[in-house]
């Protein structure tokens, strides 16, 4: 009662010091909204930068393992060899390229995507695809070799 008593009497002698501080919490509430918002957006960010990142590597991973495939099935002349990994550095390709389209599509879709992320995933879909174009001529290339030999 004497505690109920007293804020009576607080809030009689300093409404204005009442609305203000009231006027305080709401701010401090916004701000940490704002706060846990930038927070979860970063986390995103970081996330997709991650996986960029990621895939970067694995691409850089199968460009490195598809030279040296190369070599090898050359130095070997098995028509078979060839034929194996190419198929298969194209259906490794081909997933990136999905995975990419799909992650590019994802940000546009949700609104997170800026437009500078957009530009960058719609450049590399497009050296995705110079690249891929680039393969499938060496296998080509590869295969006349063979038939030729």
């Amino acid at each position: 009662v004497l505690k109920e008593n007293e804020a009576l009497r607080e809030q009689r002698a300093f409404p204005e010091k009442l609305e203000e501080l009231g006027r305080y919490r709401n701010q401090v509430l916004e701000m940490s909204k704002c706060i846990t918002a930038l927070r979860q957006s970063a986390a995103e960010k970081d996330r997709r930068q991650e996986m960029l990142i990621i895939k970067l590597k694995r691409m850089r991973m199968r460009a490195s393992g598809q030279q040296e495939s190369d070599r090898q099935s050359c130095a070997a002349g098995s028509e078979g060899s060839v034929e194996d990994s190419g198929s298969l550095g194209l259906d490794t390709i081909a997933e990136d390229l999905d995975e990419d389209v799909d992650l590019s599509t994802e940000l546009l879709l949700n609104g997170r995507g800026a437009v500078g992320e957009n530009v960058i995933l719609r450049q590399q879909l497009a050296t995705a695809n110079d690249q891929l174009v680039e393969l499938q001529r060496e296998i080509d290339n590869a295969k006349a070799i063979f038939l030729l030999s």
